[in-house]
């Protein structure tokens, strides 16, 4: 039999690697690769061309094979061209290795200074180097070594998490080179199998058996999981345990139903054996007396806060760093007595310049000094404040007391005290709001806070320039973090306080009085 040469991309490698049955789906599938409607502004398309091309100053002088990603063998002339040349940075270097067909394109390709050695670099939007970058960069080394290059070293470039912007991104500052030959030759000698491996797979007509599992979501979240997963129950073993164990149970069971895990199996953890029990019985669990201690801790004036953050791969603020979450936009609504009319206060930085200022002052107008602060996941709020006091000290105690006053709504869902099958294993506030209220998000233009940073940051980067689209991302905005904050009043006043009276069913397990 002839052995099939899979022409595999570094990105179809890291691809089959986690999944043959993923990667067979991309090449002969037909199946159209799911769109991630939740990805932020620090995941999308936009912030991997912006780090890329700040990448490039790190390396003044260097030359970019621009060839499509279809073109390799342009691509490949092209680099070598550049090196007969005599250039000695080449951004989107391309190879291809003729023992397997298989090609990638490094980031940059950096001649040892005064040989015809090279060094790999791959760039990377992350502050530490993660497994698969190096299966990544693993292969890369594969691919040029056996087209015929001389590597010396490979290195992954990262951002360093200690840089704080102040004027121009200086990118020597921005990024950090880390060596990581070692670790890649120590890949090498599995890499051949692997490639082999996965090739002996790509048969055009005939889909590889592949069992469902926690690597449907690792390194990354499969495109076609809906395709393998369209006959998992919409709760299974992957909702109620994790990772390994998840694989473990379901391999020893024959099944991801939870109803065939047997009760030795279940978790010793309260809160997540409550959540199993619920879906076995089909009913809530619901614990009245930390139900009722919850509720008792909220004093009245009750104010419920949210914030909305912007954050950019590389800080766009002065005084800020990677990724940090800076916050634009809050909605509060307060309730100054037992059912009282609801006061909502809102506000949104409607201009390009720096938000903390104008954000913190607002916000400390509103807030009072006295009564709980509450909100849902509270180490997200509060660590905010905390980035903001730190900034602004003439804030700092006014913020600091309003983290003070702060209960988290999280808690008494993250505990499992009141958790409806209908959440199907979740305790995000859309999935409470669904299960207990007739609240949600459907068709908002805005449904979901990774939108919302990513349509914030368009208008701060200068991609939505047009009046009238402006005008809609404030109103978009607007009711989207206003339904956060009136959501989690509905939680308190229409679901704790009523299930706190022990109004509704029982806890599962238990009998009816």
């Amino acid at each position: 039999m002839v052995q099939r040469k899979p022409s595999l991309s570094k990105s179809q490698y890291i691809k089959g690697k986690q999944c043959t049955l993923a990667l067979w789906n991309y090449r002969y599938g037909g199946v159209t690769q799911a769109f991630n409607s939740k990805a932020s502004y620090s995941d999308s398309i936009e912030a991997g061309h912006e780090i890329g091309a700040l990448a490039h100053g790190y390396f003044p002088g260097g030359v970019e094979v621009t060839n499509s990603f279809r073109d390799k063998y342009g691509a490949e002339r092209a680099t070598k061209k550049f090196i007969a040349d005599g250039h000695d940075v080449i951004f989107e270097a391309t190879a291809i290795n003729p023992a397997d067909g298989g090609f990638c394109r490094i980031d940059a390709l950096r001649r040892v200074p005064g040989t015809n050695e090279w060094d790999l670099i791959e760039v990377k939007s992350t502050f530490k180097a993660r497994a698969y970058h190096f299966d990544d960069l693993a292969y890369q080394y594969h691919v040029f070594t056996g087209a015929g290059y001389k590597i010396r070293d490979a290195y992954l470039m990262l951002i360093d998490d200690k840089f704080v912007k102040n004027g121009p991104v200086d990118t020597h500052k921005f990024f950090k080179l880390e060596n990581v030959t070692r670790d890649i030759l120590k890949r090498q000698s599995g890499i051949a199998a692997e490639v082999a491996r996965i090739g002996a797979s790509m048969d055009p007509k005939n889909a590889p058996a592949v069992a469902i599992g926690s690597h449907c979501d690792q390194p990354f979240a499969c495109n076609y999981k809906d395709k393998c997963w369209k006959d998992v129950p919409l709760y299974s073993v992957f909702n109620a345990y994790f990772g390994k164990e998840a694989d473990k149970i379901a391999a020893q069971t024959g099944s991801v139903d939870i109803a065939a895990v047997p009760d030795n199996r279940l978790p010793a953890n309260p809160g997540k054996r409550a959540e199993i029990l619920a879906h076995r019985e089909g009913r809530e669990h619901v614990d009245v007396p930390a139900l009722q201690g919850f509720v008792k801790r909220l004093e009245y004036p009750l104010y419920y806060l949210d914030y909305e953050t912007a954050a950019g791969v590389v800080p766009v603020y002065d005084g800020t760093k990677s990724l940090q979450q800076v916050p634009f936009q809050f909605s509060l609504h307060i309730q100054r007595t037992a059912g009282g009319t609801l006061e909502h206060h809102a506000y949104i930085h409607k201009d390009r310049g720096d938000p903390r200022e104008a954000f913190a002052r607002e916000l400390v107008k509103v807030c009072g000094d006295k009564g709980s602060v509450i909100v849902y996941y509270q180490n997200f709020e509060e660590g905010r404040n905390t980035e903001l006091a730190a900034d602004l000290p003439h804030y700092a105690a006014a913020l600091n007391a309003i983290s003070a006053r702060m209960v988290d709504l999280f808690e008494p869902f993250s505990h499992r005290w009141l958790y409806s099958p209908a959440q199907k294993g979740s305790v995000s506030i859309k999935k409470v709001l669904d299960a207990f209220t007739p609240l949600n998000y459907n068709g908002m233009n805005i449904p979901n806070g990774e939108v919302a940073q990513k349509r914030y940051m368009d208008f701060v980067n200068g991609e939505t320039t047009d009046a009238a689209e402006i005008a809609q991302l404030w109103t978009d905005l607007d009711d989207y973090c206003a339904l956060d904050t009136l959501a989690m009043v509905k939680i308190v006043d229409d679901v704790l306080r009523v299930k706190a009276k022990g109004a509704g069913p029982q806890a599962p397990g238990t009998p009816s009085p």
